[in-house]
């Protein structure tokens, strides 16, 4: 009766070979966000290692990036309120003008 029409073999290879390529594309997007993450993750980790914030220009030893020295330098840290304002004092109130 009715004839079975078959999808020509040249379509179907070519959206196999267009799945596949981008299958392949996709994998190496993944990829190049993994190791990008990896790198990003490890670099992180560093910095947190890291008590002393580097300026362009210090000069350093090999023993400053000991254990030991990174703790001498945690404890350096600027403080994060201003002690006038947590007492509520006013410097220009207490300013005295001593005229001769």
């Amino acid at each position: 009766m009715f004839a079975k029409q078959r999808p020509s073999q040249t379509g179907d290879l070519r959206n196999l070979v267009e799945t596949s390529n981008a299958f392949s594309k996709n994998r190496e997007r993944r990829d190049v966000t993994q190791k990008d993450l990896a790198a990003t993750h490890q670099t992180d980790s560093y910095v947190q290692q890291m008590t002393r914030r580097w300026k362009k220009g210090d000069v350093y030893a090999p023993k400053d990036l000991s254990p030991v020295e990174m703790r001498r330098w945690k404890g350096f840290l600027t403080p994060q309120v201003d002690i006038v304002d947590v007492m509520g004092f006013n410097p220009v109130d207490n300013y005295r003008v001593c005229l001769p």
